[in-house]
Formats: structure tokens, sequence, C-alpha cells
């Protein structure tokens, strides 16, 4: 009985977690016509390390990526919003290697700075003014950052797919 319960708990927060993955902007509601919301924000993310597959960490140069992005969402009309998502800045790089015995470098450190990979939306509104709303949209991720940077190839603002994807909201 307790393993029962213990295999809904986690099923449960898996669905829950891919729910909530999908639960970004402004959800099923489209805008109204002529209406907007517009955001600039940042993140970054530094490392010095990472996990082996037997959960130990080890070290790594220190890597980074930092990223500004705009999000755009706009009502083409009641029913259909255009929705775009750009990093417009975008910053990857690694710091020098350094030889832990002598204190030399071994690997010169490198960075690009590039406009990352852009998302371009359009969603409709299937169900709308009523206790709960219906919205289906078509998301194009577009591949035009940078996916193989710096002298070794490794250094990336985007990953080169071209993607799409149809959800419900």
């Amino acid at each position: 009985m307790e393993n029962l319960k213990t295999k809904i708990h986690v099923y449960v927060t898996i669905a829950l977690l891919m729910v909530s993955s999908f639960s970004y902007g402004g959800g099923g509601w489209t805008m109204e016509k002529g209406k907007g919301y517009y955001q600039l924000s940042q993140f970054w993310t530094i490392s010095d390390g990472h996990y082996t597959s037997t959960g130990k960490i080890d070290p790594n140069v220190t890597n980074g990526l930092f990223n500004t992005n705009a999000y755009v969402e706009y009502g083409i009309t009641d029913r259909i919003d255009g929705i775009l998502f750009v990093p417009i800045f975008s910053r990857a790089l690694y710091n020098n290697l350094i030889s832990g015995t002598t204190g030399d470098t071994i690997q010169a450190g490198e960075a690009i700075n590039s406009i990352g990979d852009a998302n371009i939306s359009v969603k409709y509104g299937l169900i709308t003014n009523k206790p709960w709303v219906l919205s289906t949209s078509l998301l194009l991720g577009l591949p035009i950052g940078e996916s193989s940077g710096g002298s070794l190839g490794i250094l990336q603002t985007g990953d080169g797919e071209f993607n799409q994807l149809i959800r419900f909201d």
C-alpha cells in the first residue's frame, strides 16, 4: 500500500511539473485587440562543475551564459495573439583553464556575444469569455543564435535547430 501511495505522489508531481512548464505568458487567455504585454528580462547561469552518472560532482572550467530577453504578446484580434520571444543579447563564455600544479594557463578562456534562438507564436482562443478558457498555439523556434562558437566550437547561444510546437492552454 505504501509503495502505491509513493507511486501516486510521483506521478502527480510529474504531471504538475509538466503542466506548469508550459504555463507562461497569458496561459489560455488571449489579449484584447490592440492591447499587449511587453517584458524585458535577464537571466544568467554560471557553473564550475557537473554531476556525473554516479551522482558525484566533477569540476569544470567555469562557464556561463547571460541572456537579455524581449517578450511581446499582442492582440491582433480578440481571439488571435502574436507572440515573439527573442534573446536580444546572449553571451556564452568559459574562463581560462589553469593548471592546479603549476598555476599556468592551459587553455585560454573565450566568449561569444550574439542574439539567441527566437520563438514566434500565434495563439488562437478556442473558448473565451467563459468560467474557463481554452486556446491553441503554434510556436516556431527560429535557429538564429550561434550553435558552435569559439575556437573549439563549444560556445552556444542557440541550438541550430528549427523547432515547432503545437500546444493547448
